[in-house]
């Protein structure tokens, strides 16, 4: 919301919003946004997927197509040659671009690009013009003082293609000066070092037109009021179920929320006044595993190395804080050591314990530091059942 507030007093900064998955970013966004709206912007969402290969523009098609159909009358507002080059992301605009005999381009060299690009820069403004045509009297005056108007809101940006990186560096910078708001979120632990993005990021944030604002798991105090909060718990049993909590999810909120709802289901029996009662032989001797949280873990550990995932394989074994010493007397090999447990840290499987930066996915030599963890406790307990089968050569 304060990001809101300095780029409506013209300060032009683009939230890029980094946290782990189910931390709360797009909850997070959501919520701002349903603050500002209250303020008349016509807000755009678009989201990137985790495709097998690059789908190029995905985020941005999924964003125009709206805008198409929100504002209709901004299409009107362009000249046959926008709406045509718009036609190479918009295939029912077609039938318009040809009706009016218009070129189609379809050579994929940089010229066309810098058509396309352009056609969606004026798209966008054809966008706050409408609107300052046909809003009341506040919203003119809005955008007459270059308030923003427009807000874009791109989301899991991890998997965002070149294509999209290099249009929206475009937009942001031809749109300079006008009433729209870019905003982002990612998870970092999903990035390759050269990943499109974190080009984006290192520029943006160099020229001081990007700003990061990371998000932190709960912690205990935060956990304990959410728990105390829960209808049918009294404050013993909110306490116990605190511990357990904390202990599987290291403060993330849905492997928080998932824990929870799975306890409700499978472990508590309620008392004749209403109340929740946790077993007597809580907490249970294996941890509970929600569906949601283990099938979101074996995502994160998918594109594992076979060197990661051996390295994997032998920290499960050397318990819940292992150091390099522990793993290579549980027969890790300096190769393994150099790559799969870099590996392991950049995907935001293990941690460093200690950190004193906090980052520990961006450490410069994982390996000579102390100790690490996994990232939660159900980590380390879906990789061991992941990959128990999974034996060296």
């Amino acid at each position: 919301i304060g990001q809101w507030k300095l780029v409506r007093n013209q300060r032009e900064v683009v939230p890029l919003v980094e946290g782990d998955a189910g931390i709360g970013k797009t909850s997070l966004l959501n919520k701002v946004l349903d603050y500002v709206a209250e303020t008349g912007p016509l807000i755009l969402h678009g989201t990137c997927h985790d495709f097998a290969s690059d789908v190029p523009y995905q985020p941005m098609i999924d964003i125009l197509r709206i805008a198409a159909q929100r504002e209709p009358v901004a299409l009107k507002l362009l000249t046959p040659p926008w709406v045509a080059e718009l036609a190479q992301l918009l295939p029912e605009l077609h039938e318009s671009a040809q009706s009016k005999k218009t070129a189609i381009y379809s050579n994929p060299g940089e010229a066309a690009r810098s058509r396309l690009f352009e056609a969606v820069a004026r798209l966008l403004q054809a966008m706050l013009v409408n609107a300052a045509q046909h809003a009341d009297t506040q919203i003119k005056a809005d955008v007459a003082a270059r308030q923003c108007w427009l807000i874009l809101f791109l989301d899991d940006l991890q998997w965002m293609d070149q294509g999209t990186a290099d249009l929206l560096r475009f937009l942001i910078y031809r749109l300079q000066g006008y009433p729209i708001w870019f905003l982002g979120a990612y998870q970092l632990e999903a990035m390759e070092a050269m990943h499109p993005l974190l080009r984006l990021r290192q520029t943006l944030t160099s020229q001081s037109r990007a700003q990061v604002l990371r998000l932190e798991p709960l912690d205990r105090a935060a956990v304990a009021r959410w728990m105390r909060s829960l209808h049918g718990f009294d404050l013993s049993q909110a306490e116990l179920l605190t511990d357990y909590v904390m202990q599987g999810s290291q403060g993330n909120p849905f492997v928080i929320q998932q824990l929870v709802q799975e306890v409700r289901q499978q472990a508590l029996s309620q008392n004749t006044n209403g109340s929740w009662r946790l077993p007597a032989t809580w907490p249970p001797p294996q941890p509970i595993v929600p569906f949601a949280v283990r099938e979101m873990i074996q995502r994160r550990m998918a594109p594992l190395s076979p060197s990661a995932r051996n390295i994997l394989r032998l920290a499960v074994q050397a318990g819940s804080v292992f150091d390099p010493r522990s793993l290579y007397d549980l027969g890790a090999t300096t190769g393994e050591m150099e790559e799969g447990l870099r590996e392991c840290l950049q995907r935001g499987v293990i941690k460093q314990r200690h950190s004193q930066n906090g980052r520990a996915n961006h450490l410069e030599h994982p390996v000579s530091q102390p100790s690490f963890e996994f990232a939660h406790g159900l980590m380390r307990e879906v990789a061991g059942e992941s990959l128990l089968l999974f034996q060296p050569q």
